[in-house]
This record gives C-alpha cells, sequence and structure tokens, in this order.
C-alpha cells in the first residue's frame, strides 16, 4: 500500500486518516510507509531548513504544527534508526534483540 498525494498532506496538517475495508496487513503497510514519509520530512527539516519559520512557509502550514510535525517526525527517525541498528547488531552479535533495544538509547541536547 503506498501513500498517495492526499494522505501525505493530511500527515503534514495533522489530519486523521480513515483506512476503510483494509486488511491487517494493509493497515501495517500504510502505517510503515506513513512512518517512512514521515522520517523524510524530519530529515528535510534537518538537511535543509533547521528553522521552524521556513520550514512551515516550504509546507504551507503554521508554525505551531511544522514544531508539532517535526517533533512527531524525529520521533518516528529515532525509532526506526534504532531499530536498524538493534536487527543489525543482534544478528551480528548473535544478541537478544530486545536486550540490545533496551541499551541503546539517543541522547537529546
Amino acid at each position: 500500500m503506498t501513500l498517495t498525494n492526499k494522505d501525505k498532506r493530511a500527515l503534514q496538517i495533522g489530519l486523521s486518516i480513515q483506512l476503510k475495508d483494509t486488511s491487517l496487513e494493509e493497515y501495517k503497510s500504510f502505517t510503515k510507509e506513513a512512518d517512512k514519509y514521515l522520517q523524510k520530512i524530519f530529515l528535510d527539516w534537518f538537511n535543509n531548513f533547521l528553522t521552524y519559520e521556513k520550514f512551515a512557509e516550504h509546507y504551507e502550514i503554521s508554525i505551531e504544527r511544522a514544531e508539532k510535525l517535526i517533533e512527531e517526525a524525529r520521533t518516528i527517525h529515532e525509532r526506526l534508526v534504532k531499530e536498524t541498528i538493534t536487527t543489525k547488531l543482534s544478528k551480528e552479535l548473535e544478541a537478544s534483540k530486545k536486550f540490545l533495544d533496551e541499551k541503546i538509547i539517543f541522547i537529546q541536547g
């Protein structure tokens, strides 16, 4: 299941997206795609803007919404990076992924 431009815009402005008549697999696929898109949003802000004002102007959203969107997207980005790291390490070290999840943390400045 892929995100449409309408779905992406809904995520940007903070609207709920209803998935009607979808299976659990389709739901999981959609949320995975939504998380990847929000991660891209965070990385776009981090690499190209670093100010809420310019970001908000570019995406045509309020500054308050930009702050909330970046906060949500940062949380998703950190979770996805942590999942990637722990999955790779658990394979390389033959350690429990759950054990590694508990040991890896992000320190925010």
